[in-house]
């Protein structure tokens, strides 16, 4: 039966080929781009309460200006509560990342220690973690 059908293949290896061929060009001509299709529609599939969609609306409303196409939120956490060493270390990381803005893709970087009136949006009210938005 196998060998049969191998025989068949082997006689019309053309065919197939054609066959293959004709797919591949009514495909590439006939289906959309599905590169454009995920680049509209890549927000509809994310619920609109999701963690990410809430900072996006969250990173908006405190700087509209600044706003990139791609944000990281960059989240420094200690159960214990952060201290006042992890405090500077952060200011200091903050600093640093200030002085990229304009080189190596970064735009701005957004912290409690730029716009301290903001402190509450970067800061947990806890004191245990705190956060950077780096575009």
């Amino acid at each position: 039966m196998t060998e049969r059908f191998v025989r068949g293949l082997a006689r019309a290896k053309w065919i197939v080929l054609i066959a293959w061929l004709v797919i591949t060009v009514v495909a590439i001509l006939g289906l959309p781009d599905l590169q454009s299709i995920v680049r509209k529609t890549e927000q509809k599939f994310i619920p609109a309460d999701s963690e990410s969609v809430v900072a996006k609306q969250m990173l908006e409303q405190i700087d509209p200006e600044s706003t990139t196409k791609s944000s990281a939120i960059v989240v420094y956490s200690r159960e214990t509560g952060l201290t006042k060493d992890d405090q500077a270390w952060l200011e200091k990381k903050a600093a640093e990342l200030r002085e990229l803005s304009g080189k190596e893709g970064f735009k701005s970087v957004q912290s409690a220690y730029d716009t301290p009136e903001l402190a509450t949006k970067f800061r947990s009210k806890d004191g245990t973690t705190e956060m950077f938005i780096v575009g």
